[in-house]
C-alpha cells in the first residue's frame, strides 16, 4: 500500500521483504511515484528489515515500524 506522507516523502507499508518479487515491485512502485512526484525520498515500512536504496529517483530507506514511528520527526 502506497501512502502520500507529505509534501516531502512518499511511505508504503510492507510487512516482509523476504520475497525477491515483492522487494522488486514495491521498490520499482516506489521509485516511479517519487520520480513522478519529484520527491526525493521514499519509506517503505516493514516489519523488521531496514536499508536504504539508492534508486535513480532518489533514496528509498527501508524501516522497521517502531524505528519509524520513533523518529517521524526526522522526516521532515
Amino acid at each position: 500500500h502506497a501512502f502520500f506522507l507529505s509534501l516531502f516523502h512518499f511511505l508504503a507499508d510492507l510487512h516482509d521483504l523476504n520475497s525477491q518479487a515483492t522487494r522488486t515491485r514495491e521498490v520499482r512502485a516506489l521509485g516511479s511515484a517519487m520520480k513522478e512526484t519529484k520527491l526525493p525520498r521514499g519509506y517503505i515500512i516493514t516489519d523488521n528489515h531496514k536499508e536504504i536504496i539508492t534508486h535513480k529517483s532518489g533514496e528509498i530507506h527501508i524501516l522497521p515500524a517502531a524505528e519509524f514511528m520513533a523518529n517521524t520527526t526526522d522526516l521532515y
